[in-house]
């Protein structure tokens, strides 16, 4: 091993083999104590050492043979830091992966949590009498439930669309309660800021009926923001905040996602791309379509806005007297 490698391994190991850490609770101190396990919450190298700890788990589960399978590929088990999901179409493939975790986790002591571990079923399977259990516990069926902040599941998308609309609100009315003072510009930029992230958005389904709830809660949230009148048409909202049709907004950051997808270099991502376009019931192939279309449109949006721009000072003057009354 060279010197350089050798004396960042060795620093590596005295972190974590002379680690030693006390609780603070107020004013008071603990005593210190050795800590034997875990990565440094925080710290810079942890996702790393991490990934190396939880890799042994994955393989061994890659090579049971139970689980998803697209082709040849594994797609059984998919870890993001400290979650993991197993993907099998049978209960049985279901027990075997939860037995190779059960084992791993003696192995290694390792703590899974089967509280927070969730079963979901698809396809019309059943579970058996007494459920599945895991370490020690029964594991949950549910209808939906949250991976790394995105509802997975039946009707998920409905539910992703209800929290946004949801969020939507509730930051809205905190912009008009701490700056209504403000100009409309002003709060239509802290609108885009600080509601319009929509973490996810770029998995929704857009040619489906839950979009439009967002498209209307969006319409009404930017006439309070702007102070222009309830009966104000959608089409003119976007012209007098001189930014693009929601619908677009939304449209862009799918196309700035799928061309990630297709720059990605790993294998697995690349399948399931190839698959979503071309041979699956995802929805992305009917957004492309969408997408497809309104670029074709681009002449009569051009129109639209000339014609819409004639009308931005007559709805100023109109929000103007509102405020005043």
């Amino acid at each position: 091993m060279p010197q350089r490698l050798s004396n960042h391994y060795k620093i590596s190991v005295n972190m974590y083999t002379s680690q030693m850490i006390r609780v603070q609770w107020g004013n008071y101190m603990s005593e210190y104590y050795d800590v034997y396990n875990g990565v440094k919450q925080g710290g810079v190298i942890s996702p790393i050492l991490f990934i190396m700890y939880m890799d042994a788990l994955l393989c061994k589960l890659a090579s049971s043979k139970a689980g998803c399978h697209i082709g040849s590929t594994f797609c059984g088990a998919l870890g993001y830091a400290d979650d993991i999901v197993l993907l099998s179409p049978s209960l049985i493939d279901t027990k075997i992966l939860l037995g190779i975790c059960s084992e791993f986790a003696i192995e290694f002591d390792v703590m899974f949590n089967p509280s927070k571990s969730k079963l979901l079923l698809f396809g019309g399977i059943n579970v058996p009498p007494g459920g599945v259990t895991f370490m020690g516990g029964d594991i949950d069926v549910v209808q939906h439930d949250n991976h790394l902040g995105n509802p997975i599941g039946h009707n998920s998308d409905a539910v992703c669309i209800d929290r946004a609309i949801s969020d939507l609100y509730a930051k809205t009315n905190m912009i008009m309660c701490h700056f209504s003072y403000c100009s409309y510009q002003i709060k239509y930029q802290l609108f885009r800021t600080f509601c319009m992230p929509l973490y996810g958005c770029t998995l929704w389904n857009f040619t489906g009926n839950n979009i439009n709830r967002f498209y209307t809660a969006w319409r009404k949230c930017v006439r309070r923001i702007i102070g222009v009148p309830y009966n104000t048409h959608g089409r003119y909202l976007h012209e007098i905040c001189e930014d693009d049709p929601i619908i677009v907004q939304l449209l862009s950051r799918f196309i700035k996602f799928v061309k990630t997808i297709v720059k990605s270099d790993n294998h697995l991502s690349n399948i399931c791309r190839n698959l979503a376009l071309h041979g699956s019931r995802s929805s992305i192939p009917n957004t492309m379509s969408l997408v497809s279309c309104l670029s074709k449109m681009s002449k009569i949006d051009m129109y639209i806005k000339c014609q819409c721009r004639g009308l931005n000072n007559v709805l100023y003057c109109t929000s103007q007297q509102m405020w005043q009354e």
